[in-house]
């Protein structure tokens, strides 16, 4: 769900408009086994991210837009580290105008584990 400021003229309106946004992402990790980097492996990702956009204000721009990144990371236990190239291709508001993107990306990412005992999580399983 998403509630946008409108604008026109350049300007921000006061009016909001309501939408929604579909994502669908696949991704494929590679670790480079047999290295290691500061206690962690090293991997190469590769992502595919589509976003579309769904509502009864939707008109001309259904496909909102595509990400495809290459990076290259490293994990230590729950925290990850990536950077790399992301080719961004946008549909624009007006809906016929496309605005291509080469960025260089830097992704920190914490996974935290907020159970209190891990023993009483049925879906918890020890190795």
């Amino acid at each position: 769900m998403r509630n946008r400021q409108d604008f026109s003229d350049g300007r921000l309106d006061d009016s909001f408009t309501l939408t929604h946004r579909l994502r669908m992402l696949i991704s494929m990790r590679w670790p480079l086994k047999g290295y290691e980097i500061i206690g962690g492996t090293p991997f190469i990702n590769l992502t595919n991210e589509l976003l579309v956009n769904f509502g009864k204000s939707v008109v001309l721009n259904h496909f909102d837009q595509n990400r495809l990144w290459l990076t290259f990371g490293i994990q230590i236990e729950n925290f990850t580290i990536q950077a790399g190239y992301m080719h961004r291709y946008v549909k624009l508001a007006s809906g016929t105008n496309f605005m291509l993107n080469h960025t260089a990306i830097i992704w920190f990412t914490h996974n935290f584990d907020l159970r209190k005992n891990k023993d009483a999580d049925l879906f918890y399983r020890q190795p």
